[in-house]
């Protein structure tokens, strides 16, 4: 015959071992949706490529042959902020410029601030004959605009 502490301990394990997948399933879930709702979706891709149109300097593509290396803008957007690296403006009166022209385009994003880093030059590292990496790049000067 089963008596009451066998009663009472199977309760328990049963009742432990329900709240502990449930548990597992609760972190489960929140992973997913932390991995699947963070990732940029297209409205930020398109803000953040708004935000930086607005720009009025002469950005050229990355051209690995050239001695002298143009300025040029590498746009990250992001679901929290968006993100602007800017090579090769080192003037700080055209850094200024900017970042007036940004503050005007803040409007078309409000609700999300933008992170301005201006990096001194690209540097790209060759690891394979088809495959680069960015190098070490030192950062000249990083604004936040709210």
């Amino acid at each position: 015959m089963i008596d009451r502490h066998q009663i009472k301990n199977a309760v328990t394990f049963f009742a432990m071992s329900f709240l502990l997948m449930i548990s597992i399933l609760a972190i489960c879930v929140a992973l997913a949706t932390w991995i699947f709702s963070y990732k940029p979706s297209t409205k930020d891709d398109h803000e953040a490529h708004l935000v930086s149109a607005d720009i009025h300097y002469p950005f050229r593509p990355y051209d690995k042959e050239s001695p002298h290396h143009p300025p040029s803008i590498y746009v990250e957007p992001g679901v929290n902020r968006t993100v602007l690296n800017i090579y090769g403006v080192l003037d700080k009166h055209e850094q200024e410029a900017i970042l007036h022209q940004l503050g005007s385009a803040k409007q078309l994003v409000p609700d999300k601030p933008i992170r301005v880093i201006f990096m001194e030059k690209e540097v790209w590292t060759q690891v394979t004959e088809s495959l680069r990496t960015r190098g070490d790049e030192k950062v000249v000067r990083t604004e936040n605009i709210e």
